[in-house]
């Protein structure tokens, strides 16, 4: 008996889980619904058979069950939903309140119902009962059980103590643990296998969720029942003292995974730690070892006993060591333990609380929670595992040829061919007899496999080298993160609300990108303190709150004037004002609620204000994003959604891996020995089911103090083993080397990683860039070039036969030569290179120089540099170019010397095109009186009609560009003049332009001698603008920030500057004008572009003279210009028989070059055409070391 009920004690305990009061009612319910009809599933451990409560006596027919509809459990009653005879209606009755519900003619139809809709004989719910049964473990049992073991848990069970049966009390009455479940008496002969945790068993028809389950109970889904003990055994403990002292049951709470990590002592285990078993005290027991030890609840280690296995094994506190002190030192010796006292443990009090005792954090001398796992950073950490790393990627990637070096589609095309190939072969030969033509077959079938096996493999090596560079990048971003949200983000947020405190212009001084998000959160706390009710706290010293300054104006130009308070404060623009870039269909962001209550005081309504702006800078710029990174790290029992979840888990990895860098260098992100850390970074520490959100409070409250254990068992595992950052640094080194030979599909050598202008050419990129959006992958290292991958070498001689003979007739037209190339001068001129008919084109589109445009000169006479840097120069400057004014518009301009193009207000610009307007009418109803069948084409062409805008001034038709445009998804509907030509002369647009030209604003370029701005900050201005038609990159915002060039405003770019800029927008003219002159950029990435302007840019800046460079205003613009013309001209020149760089290639045979003045007639090209290798061998240097 005793034997057995120890058996039960180890199981109760082995499985003993905390049950919630709810869930232990409704379980209490269904075994006396179980019991109420009849089935006799509970045996008693002494095989006493429950017996069942009488049944009702016969009731009513009127009470006889129809049909059951439903049940529900609520708050331990079972709720039935039911019809009866004689009535169609539904009855709600209790099982507890309805006599007549056990009757036996609505027995049958109960059972039937259980039985289909209630397992009750489902294992999870058996496992419950039991947990239910042990939680109720009695403090003292009695020897000898008075009465059959009773199963009604609404009735005290009698008791036999010291020679009388008392009854007690509702609260100390014992619910016995010798019970197990069971169809028969037969189970109890062995322990039952079904006790372990089915999860898939849906817990809906007992009115438990799932969840709450697995939550409320925490559920265990290892381990096994002890083995019940033998007859020998039984008889041996029953002559054991029942006064023999054991250490508490609850000194410590372990637990055993599955992770290889150290074992923790087990609460039944700890039951007895004397002696293995529960054998009588006075039989010696000899210790056979010490396996283990733990400090989780106090120092204690576990022993093997001599004669039994490790089942048997037991946790001993120093103390009780007294008879094994050799064994004992010598274990703490081996593994530097310091034994900091020696004492027993105490006894486990009569009658005390039967839950988990948890030992007392502030009186521990460490405290217990966050000791590290040293034995799982060993093994983590070792010198030995980083150096099989090092030596995995210091072996060459073993390939045949570089091409394949990381190429899917080569692998997938190789991948698809070997499934469709052993598919095939699988069907055709699978009744295929042996013979010599399917032997042969199959032969070639085997040696095909293994080839493609070799392909295979050096798959999955590139693949093994990419985890290791994507997890190095990956707990980069993790330590980003970690450090805006510990660092940064708290001292911004006190920033900018003390800053909001000393006004909106210490604001826009400090802070000015955060102006609008600041005050937006300071108007809506504001409002949700005036919501709340009045309470005030109490204060010996009020500051007195300052008033709200609403910030009306903020220098950032890119809000078009918005109301301002926002009308919603519970609404956040998705964009966070600028702070982010989002989807024009972004719907407007809510604000985080306010909780605590807002007390009239200073503080208070700081520390809100400070809180609010911190959870809205996180939650849309790290929860949400990182959340999809999070859960991919996270295992399955740690992916609880939510920000706050998210956040506590970024901390936790973020703080354990600045610990590891710190301590290792950067070079272990790069290890696998870092992954279980990535994935669960508390279970480095002791403390069983550490959470996240436990150890970020921790951080919050006790700051590094926390990760101090961490620190200290780093700082020993590097001085035991000091080669683990080398080995670390070597990793990492090797991962940059390797992912270099995929980048550009090379295999390299030492020298020629050490030496990046050694490289060979990258291949072709496998990733694309967004050709919409014109976005290159300007991130990826640079890789030199080499002449043969830019430039086939045939096209080197009289690569520029083109420009050059183009800029010849453009030089000579200058000077007042006659035609060298009547073609060409035809084209210069607007007419047909082979009849010499006025075409009247655009006479700026095949001008190879921007400096002699008619545009420009139009612009410098309307707009000189001394008025565009006045308040309205740029409003004039934008309304010139969003209007496509210049060659096409030059009569317009010129209509009424009295009214230049120059305007001091928007009323006056929309008055001047109106008028116009006006006049083009009357012209027009004029002319149709004469000519009623005139085309649209026909009245431009009107004498005296203007023409007032022009779509296609780049040569490119846009539609911003008309004076009317189509407004974008307004389903046609064309902007007014108003809506056009208002903008630009807004306040907002004229204060940013004043504020941007600082010392020269009201100046005369021409004379200022102090800072000017570069090219592209011009461009970056007037694209924040916001202005349609400049707000993007594009030709019309080129040509405007070339027009600042012109007017001296800004620098000249550098050939470098412009060439980025083109390479970015491969769908302009400057980029085919380069692919037509023979340079191959299809085939390479964005250097090759900068590449081939800076050869352009070079050639003709050798070789021109500085008269001819002053005539046509060389420079970086000038040689954009020219490229773009290339292909124009070839389209103008398609009207002759032959193509224009055939023909030109011809041309140029025999023709010698001079420079300036010793051209003489014009005959001779300003520069030469043919280019020699190292000249651009040295333009390729030269673009290396620049982007170096």
């Amino acid at each position: 008996m005793r034997g057995l009920f120890a058996w039960h004690r180890q199981l109760s305990w082995k499985f003993l889980v905390p049950i919630s009061k709810d869930m232990y009612r409704t379980v209490q319910a269904c075994i006396r619904f179980q019991r109420e009809l009849g089935t006799e599933m509970f045996l008693a451990a002494e095989r006493h058979p429950i017996h069942p409560i009488p049944h009702q006596s016969q009731g009513s027919p009127k009470h006889v069950i129809s049909e059951i509809v439903n049940r529900e459990v609520v708050a331990g009653q079972i709720i039935w939903k039911l019809r009866v005879c004689d009535s169609s209606d539904v009855l709600i009755v209790t099982d507890k309140d309805t006599p007549w519900l056990y009757q036996t003619p609505n027995r049958e139809k109960l059972r039937d119902f259980v039985q289909r809709h209630i397992p009750l004989t489902s294992p999870l719910l058996r496992k419950l009962y039991t947990r239910m049964i042990a939680r109720d473990y009695p403090s003292s049992v009695p020897e000898v059980p008075a009465t059959a073991t009773s199963m009604d848990v609404d009735v005290p069970e009698p008791t036999e103590a010291d020679g009388r049966t008392d009854v007690q009390s509702e609260d100390q009455r014992p619910i016995t643990p010798l019970l197990l479940l069971g169809d028969n008496e037969s189970e109890l002969s062995e322990p039952p296998d079904d006790l372990v945790l089915n999860e898939d068993v849906l817990w809906d028809n007992h009115g438990l969720a799932e969840m709450d389950v697995e939550n409320t109970c925490q559920i265990e889904t290892e381990g096994t029942p002890p083995n019940i003990p033998s007859d020998g055994e039984k008889a041996m403990e029953d002559t054991r003292d029942d006064e023999q002292d054991t250490p508490d049951a609850d000194s410590n709470n372990g637990d055993t995974s599955q992770d290889g990590m150290q074992n923790t002592p087990n609460d039944d285990e700890q039951m007895d730690s004397s002696q293995p078993g529960d054998l009588s005290a006075n039989i010696s027991f000899e210790i056979a070892g010490i396996v283990d030890y733990s400090e989780e609840k106090g120092q204690l280690w576990r022993v093997r006993w001599k004669g039994y296995n490790e089942t048997e094994d037991s946790w001993m506190n120093a103390a009780q060591f007294a008879d094994a002190e050799d064994i004992f030192d010598d274990y703490n010796r081996r593994n530097k333990i310091t034994v900091r006292e020696i004492g027993g443990s105490s006894k486990r009090k009569r009658g005390h609380s039967k839950g988990r005792q948890y030992c007392d954090e502030s009186a521990a001398a460490e405290d217990p929670k966050f000791l590290v796992r040293t034995e799982q950073f060993l093994k983590l950490l070792s010198s030995s595992t980083l150096e099989q790393e090092m030596e995995s990627l210091r072996r060459p990637i073993p390939v045949s040829a570089s091409i394949h070096l990381f190429n899917p589609a080569t692998l997938l095309a190789h991948m698809h061919e070997l499934n469709m190939t052993n598919s095939w072969m699988a069907s055709y030969l699978q009744y295929d007899s042996l013979g010599n033509d399917s032997s042969f077959i199959r032969i070639l079938r085997v040696q095909d496999a293994i080839q493609q096996s070799a392909l295979l493999l050096h798959a999955l090596e590139q693949v093994a080298i990419l985890r290791h560079a994507i997890q190095w990048e990956l707990g980069r971003i993790l330590l980003t993160v970690y450090e805006w949200l510990t660092e940064t983000a708290p001292a911004l947020v006190e920033a900018l609300v003390l800053a909001h405190t000393r006004g909106p212009a210490v604001l826009n001084a400090q802070f000015r990108s955060f102006a609008r998000l600041t005050d937006h959160v300071i108007l809506y706390v504001r409002h949700c303190q005036a919501a709340q009710d009045p309470v005030s706290r109490p204060s010996k010293k009020r500051k007195k709150l300052p008033q709200p300054v609403p910030i009306l104006t903020i220098p950032t130009p890119d809000n078009i004037s918005p109301s301002w308070p926002p009308p919603d404060l519970s609404k956040l623009p998705p964009d966070l004002y600028g702070l982010r870039e989002v989807a024009d269909n972004v719907k407007a962001l809510d604000m985080p609620p306010i909780e605590r209550h807002i007390y009239d005081t200073a503080e208070s309504f700081d520390l809100e204000a400070r809180t609010c702006l911190f959870n809205i800078l996180c939650r849309e710029l790290v929860w949400i994003p990182m959340a999809a990174v999070d859960q991919k790290l996270s295992s399955a029992r740690r992916r609880t959604k939510g920000p706050d979840a998210v956040h506590a888990r970024l901390i936790t990895r973020g703080a354990v891996l600045r610990c590891i860098v710190d301590a290792c260098g950067e070079g272990i992100l790069a290890c696998d020995a870092l992954f279980p850390v990535l994935t669960a970074p508390t279970s480095l520490f002791w403390q069983k089911r550490l959470s996240d959100d436990r150890l970020m409070t921790a951080l919050r409250s006790r700051g590094d103090a926390v990760l101090e254990p961490l620190r200290a068992a780093l700082a020993e595992i590097i001085e035991e083993d000091p080669d683990i950052p080398f080995y670390a640094e070597e990793v990492a080194r090797l991962t940059h080397y390797r992912t270099l030979e995929l980048q550009i599909r090379h295999v390299l050598t030492p020298q020629q990683v050490l030496t990046p202008h050694a490289l060979p050419p990258a291949k072709r990129p496998m990733i694309a860039g967004s050709t919409d959006k014109q976005k290159k992958l300007n991130h990826v290292p640079a890789v030199a070039l080499s002449v043969k991958e830019l430039l086939e070498p045939n096209d080197l001689p009289g690569l520029f036969c083109v420009p050059a003979l183009v800029l010849r007739e453009a030089l000579n037209k200058m000077a007042g030569h006659t035609a060298i190339e009547e073609s060409l001068r035809r084209i210069l001129d607007g007419k047909d290179p082979s009849t010499g008919t006025d075409s009247r084109s655009n006479l700026d589109h095949v001008n190879p120089s921007r400096l002699a445009s008619v545009n420009l000169q139009l612009l410098m006479k309307h707009i000189p540099p001394c008025k565009a840097t006045t308040d309205v120069g740029l409003s004039n400057l934008l309304v010139w170019m969003i209007t496509g004014q210049g060659y096409s518009t030059a009569e317009f301009l010129s209509n009424d010397p009295q009214k230049p193009f120059f305007f001091s207000e928007a009323v006056d610009c929309i008055n001047h095109f109106r008028e116009a307007q006006n006049a083009n009418e009357a012209v027009l109803a004029d002319y149709l009186k004469k000519h009623p069948r005139t085309t649209l084409a026909t009245m431009k062409k009107v004498p005296k009609y203007l023409i007032l805008d022009d779509v296609n001034v780049w040569g490119q038709s846009s539609n911003e560009l008309g004076l009317n445009p189509t407004i974008r998804g307004s389903g046609g509907k064309r902007a007014t003049l108003e809506d056009k030509l208002t903008e630009p002369f807004s306040s907002r647009v004229q204060s940013a332009w004043k504020r941007w030209l600082g010392d020269m604003y009201g100046q005369d370029p021409l004379l200022y001698a102090g800072h000017r701005h570069t090219w592209q900050e011009g461009i970056t201005f007037v694209q924040s603008l916001g202005i349609n038609g400049v707000k993007r990159d594009g030709l019309t915002t080129l040509q405007l920030a070339n027009n600042l060039v012109f007017l001296k405003i800004c620098v000249e770019p550098s050939a470098r500057e412009l060439g980025e800029w083109i390479s970015k927008n491969s769908k302009l003219g400057a980029y085919r004008g380069l692919c037509l002159l023979g340079f191959k950029l299809h085939e390479l990435d964005s250097i090759a572009t900068q590449v081939a302007f800076q050869i352009v840019y070079n050639h003709i800046d050798r070789w021109m003279s500085a008269r001819d460079k002053e005539r046509v205003g060389f420079g970086a613009i000038f040689v954009e210009h020219l490229l773009c013309k290339v292909k124009r001209w070839r389209e103008r020149y398609s009207a002759m028989p032959d193509d224009l760089f055939t023909w030109a290639k011809a041309a140029v045979r025999g023709v010698e070059w001079g420079p300036g003045d010793d051209r003489g007639d014009g005959a001779k090209l300003p520069f030469p055409c043919d280019v020699s290798a190292e000249f651009i061998e040295a333009a390729i240097q030269q673009i290396m070391v620049l982007r170096a």
